[in-house]
């Protein structure tokens, strides 16, 4: 902030009297009261930046919840589906396995009568 130019040029001027004030004194002061309205300004617009960042951080948890809520609705759409693709494989598995026994008792019996 000091190597910012003040406002209202040197600072150095003529008091009501006649005698010089203090260069080194107003532009000081100049320094200061340009600097105070700096911040005052970059305060401003840090408020405004956080209101932004808020709405855009509360717009985006929105979003997000929304497309939990979505993907756990998907996601129990898949599990039903994989649970009936898992529950026809083991209805097969089931008939193959009877299946074999069936021809394992007949080759069995055939053993036994072949003697």
């Amino acid at each position: 902030l000091a190597s910012l130019p003040s406002p209202g040029g040197s600072g150095g001027g003529v008091s009501a009297g006649g005698a010089a004030s203090s260069p080194t004194g107003d532009s000081s002061l100049n320094s200061a009261l340009h600097a105070y309205h700096q911040a005052k300004h970059l305060e401003k617009d840090l408020e405004q930046s956080e209101r932004a960042v808020e709405s855009q951080t509360r717009q985006l948890q929105r979003e997000l919840h929304q497309a939990q809520r979505q993907s756990l609705g998907r996601n129990s759409q898949i599990f039903r589906q994989e649970e009936g693709v898992d529950e026809q494989l083991l209805r097969s598995a089931r008939r193959e396995t009877s299946r074999d026994a069936r021809l394992v008792r007949q080759a069995h019996s055939e053993i036994v009568e072949d003697r």
